[in-house]
């Protein structure tokens, strides 16, 4: 990650490649939530350390393997 001040932010390209695994996916009752948490771990949760391809390719992989879970600090977030 670099030095600078700037937010993270995903590129629009990766966000469409996002959005797209989700419509492949069967079963997924919210892909919008489902986008926005895994956007959350990309530029501010567990996955901000990593390279954005990186992590997204994690949380898609995740997906298609049915093993995503909500994470905990985006539930709370919901919460409050």
């Amino acid at each position: 990650m670099s030095g600078n001040n700037e937010p993270r932010k995903i590129p629009q390209h990766l966000q469409a490649r996002i959005r797209a695994t989700i419509r492949r996916c069967p079963g997924i009752s919210s892909p919008s939530q489902l986008f926005d948490e895994i956007r959350h771990q990309v530029e501010n949760g567990v996955f901000q350390h990593l390279e954005i391809l990186h992590a997204v390719n994690i949380c898609l992989k995740l997906i298609r393997e049915n093993r995503w879970t909500t994470p905990w600090d985006y539930a709370q977030k919901q919460v409050a």
